[in-house]
């Protein structure tokens, strides 16, 4: 067992050695490792065990390891005894590791067994292999990055990714301290050279932006503990490139002893929040609450890229889970939850706030009587999702900060109505609208917009008819009386909702009601004509006119006498 080769890749990435076992005490040992990588790789040996014979200067038995630089051969480390090295990271990417023993100077030392694994590149450079420069690993408290050759100009054609760590309960500053990339000149930067920074290799989470021109970046902030930045160049000009520092900062991450993050928003905000150490291992959490505020007369939009988490969605079940509302509460085990619970599988809809407040909770071990600190392992890496802000626009008299149950009591000749959130997503609530008709008036109510999934029994009811799905209100729908309408949301849906307009006339005069007074008048004339008809062909008409005749004569007789008689 004189010479052996060991290739570390992605493919095989780690490989053990161990000291020969096969052998007489009589006898000398010569054993040697030539370990390899691609160029920019490095080479890590871990000894899981170590006991070989102590002697001045290693010099019966020893483990020695040769680092080959150019021409030269740089030794590491040369070890024995029973004390078990620390681990060694060579700078390049050719180690050699010797073992070697005296006659009788292996009993009773067993010898050693290390493993060897591939360690990535530090830096990009144009001679490191591809693979080595797509796969830079940085970690620590700080540190700085460079484009490949900086302050010198980078060379054309190349790649680099960086994939920086912090410490867990941290997040990432993000600074760009010199930028010097060429002219800008077109508005997509994914034309010419550039810098793109994001979260995470998971492109459904968008990127922080990618970077072009001689403008360096404002800073960047993560929402984990883990960025990636990748530097592109093409193959026409080169330039400086540029230098950055990372640091690990402890404000706006969740924390067992800082569970409430607050995030005072403006009008034009825009952001993420994830679960604590995303996208590493999700750490056992307690209870995180996130409160996203808004200006007056502004909403919240939220919206989730990433879920990947192993709870329950059962009220009564521990586990990992979210929900999401329109109020600042921490007793979420009392009060509903106005859009809903989420978990592993469940992928909530776009959310837009009703108001110009949302709080999104999350916990990986939570119970409905206390927050509970446990230990247990998660095997996901949680959730991950941006925030924005946008005008109220529309505005719901159905709010989440009143009591649902209670009606929301309507008045006027016209106006309008809308479920919360339109024309939005809606939440999972119970609206109620008494629409109070004055005396002597009709209202008709149009439904403008309708957009309601039948999802859990959701439905608008509108007085006794019932709309949801394909069953769409249409036309005027009137009442003579006061109209109730409730919109009933199962569940949260991305749907628009409603909207509805109303307005009242007055009352027409029915014909029921106009019939009987004129019915009656023509009876009554009825029945006198019909009796003064009878009552002619009984006395005849000749002889009563001619005693009125002869009535009227007698009494012109009488005046003219009476006349004479006064003038005598």
């Amino acid at each position: 067992m004189a010479n052996r080769s060991v290739e570390l890749s992605n493919v095989i990435p780690e490989k053990n050695i161990s000291s020969p076992i096969t052998f007489t005490s009589n006898q000398s040992v010569y054993c040697s490792w030539r370990v390899f990588v691609a160029a920019g790789y490095r080479i890590k040996i871990h000894f899981n065990s170590f006991d070989l014979v102590n002697s001045t200067n290693c010099s019966k038995a020893a483990v020695q390891l040769v680092e080959k630089r150019g021409l030269f051969s740089i030794s590491l480390g040369r070890y024995c005894g029973r004390k078990v090295p620390d681990d060694i990271v060579s700078s390049l990417g050719f180690v050699t590791v010797i073992y070697t023993a005296t006659n009788g100077s292996t009993l009773p030392h067993p010898g050693f067994q290390a493993s060897l694994s591939l360690q990535p590149a530090e830096t990009c450079s144009p001679y490191h292999s591809p693979e080595a420069n797509n796969n830079i690993v940085l970690s620590g408290s700080s540190g700085r990055l460079l484009s490949p050759l900086f302050p010198l100009s980078y060379h054309i054609n190349m790649k680099c990714r960086w994939t920086i760590t912090v410490p867990s309960g941290h997040r990432i500053k993000f600074t760009f301290e010199a930028f010097h990339l060429g002219s800008k000149g077109l508005d997509n930067c994914e034309k010419v050279d550039h810098v793109k920074v994001r979260d995470s290799y998971n492109e459904n989470d968008p990127a922080y932006g990618t970077f072009c021109g001689n403008v360096a970046p404002a800073p960047i902030y993560s929402v984990g503990p883990k960025m990636e930045v990748t530097f592109v160049s093409d193959e026409e000009r080169v330039f400086q490139g540029f230098s950055a520092r990372f640091d690990a900062i402890s404000g706006g991450v969740c924390t067992r002893d800082h569970s409430i993050v607050q995030l005072n928003l403006t009008y034009n905000s825009t952001g993420r929040l994830s679960s604590p150490d995303y996208p590493l291992q999700l750490p056992p959490v307690g209870a995180c609450y996130w409160r996203l505020k808004a200006p007056d007369g502004y909403r919240v939009k939220l919206q989730f890229t990433t879920i990947n988490i192993q709870g329950s969605c059962k009220e009564d079940e521990k586990g990992e889970w979210i929900r999401v509302d329109d109020f600042f509460t921490t007793d979420v085990s009392s009060v509903s939850s106005f859009w809903g619970r989420f978990c592993n599988g469940v992928q909530p809809p776009v959310i837009y706030s009703t108001r110009n407040e949302l709080q999104v909770f999350f916990t990986s071990n939570y119970s409905s009587s206390e927050a509970e600190k446990s230990d247990k392992p998660n095997t996901g890496i949680g959730f991950y999702a941006t925030y924005s802000v946008a005008p109220q626009g529309y505005t719901s008299r159905c709010r989440t900060d009143v009591n649902q149950q209670k009606p929301i009591k309507v008045k006027g000749h016209t106006g309008s109505l809308l479920s919360p959130g339109y024309p939005y997503s809606y939440p999972i609530i119970t609206c109620t609208w008494n629409i109070v008709v004055p005396d002597g008036h009709i209202v008709e109510v149009k439904i403008e917009d309708f957009q309601m999934d039948c999802t859990g029994g959701s439905k608008l009811v509108v007085g006794e008819d019932s709309f949801c799905g394909s069953n769409k209100p249409s036309g005027l729908l009137t009442s003579e009386s006061n109209l109730k309408i409730q919109m009933v949301a199962k569940e949260a849906q991305d749907n628009r909702g409603f909207r509805a307009t109303f307005s009242m006339t007055e009352r027409e005069l029915a014909v029921a009601s106009i019939v009987p007074w004129i019915v009656i008048p023509i009876v009554v004339v009825a029945i006198g004509v019909t009796m003064f008809v009878t009552w002619r062909r009984r006395t005849g008409g000749r002889d009563r006119g001619s005693s009125f005749k002869t009535s009227i004569i007698k009494r012109m007789r009488t005046q003219s006498n009476a006349s004479q008689i006064s003038h005598g």
